[in-house]
């Protein structure tokens, strides 16, 4: 049987005496610092507004998004429900928790906890 793989090895594999600094900027404009940024008031009228906010270069049309905050509640705090009729408490906030508690906390644990304190806000 033929393995594609072989078994890595720390002393042939490794090369220590080649060091190389590698940057890059991480904004839009190729620039290595984000010193002011905005949000927008057009983006209130899209259906993504209730669930994050972009975070933009500048205030003209032509911004560009470089970042986007969400505000995540275990109880759905926070946000206006979805639809108060046939899915009470299903609001954005609670569905951000809910994904990132999905991604992050061991099965069974419901909620975040930072220094021995038991949160419900991400």
């Amino acid at each position: 049987m033929a393995y594609i793989y072989t078994t890595f090895d720390p002393i042939d594999d490794i090369v220590t005496e080649v060091a190389e600094v590698q940057t890059a900027p991480i904004w839009s404009d190729n620039t290595a610092t984000l010193s002011a940024f905005f949000t927008s008031s057009a983006q209130s009228s899209s259906a993504n507004v209730n669930s994050y906010l972009d975070i933009l270069n500048g205030t003209s049309a032509t911004s560009t998004t470089q970042f986007a905050i969400a505000y995540g509640h275990y109880a759905g705090s926070g946000s206006v429900d979805y639809d108060n009729t046939s899915k009470p408490g299903v609001s954005p906030s609670r569905a951000i928790y809910g994904q990132y508690a999905n991604l992050l906390l061991a099965d069974g644990v419901d909620k975040f906890t930072i220094g021995g304190v038991e949160v419900d806000t991400f």
